[in-house]
């Protein structure tokens, strides 16, 4: 049996799929929750802005879909882990591409 709620936040530059994760996500949990949120923001820039996508998986009514203290997030640059680190619960699981990312989780 899942869990009643997951949430979970990625974030990175337009282009690099973060979008395409969440939506993913989102739409996989439509078969093990009975409500799914898929908030995504972005920037002007069709490639190359910052973007951030919430995600939220609940046996429950969600009451808003923004995520304030996520247990998971990932980034996917050094921009995006700069502006939303300190989002994370301490604790909570990051996940950094090392190729585009030059330091660790400041924890």
């Amino acid at each position: 049996m899942p869990k009643d709620r997951l949430e979970f936040i990625a974030a990175g530059l337009g282009g690099q799929g973060v979008l395409t994760m969440g939506l993913t996500l989102a739409k996989a949990g439509l078969k093990r929750y009975k409500y799914v949120t898929w908030l995504p923001n972005y920037d002007t820039f069709m490639r190359g802005g910052e973007v951030i996508c919430y995600v939220i998986l609940s046996q429950h009514e969600i009451a808003s879909p923004i995520i304030s203290r996520p247990r998971s997030m990932i980034f996917l640059s050094r921009p995006a882990l700069d502006t939303y680190e300190d989002l994370l619960t301490e604790g909570g699981t990051a996940i950094l591409d090392s190729s585009l990312i030059d330091r660790e989780i400041r924890r």
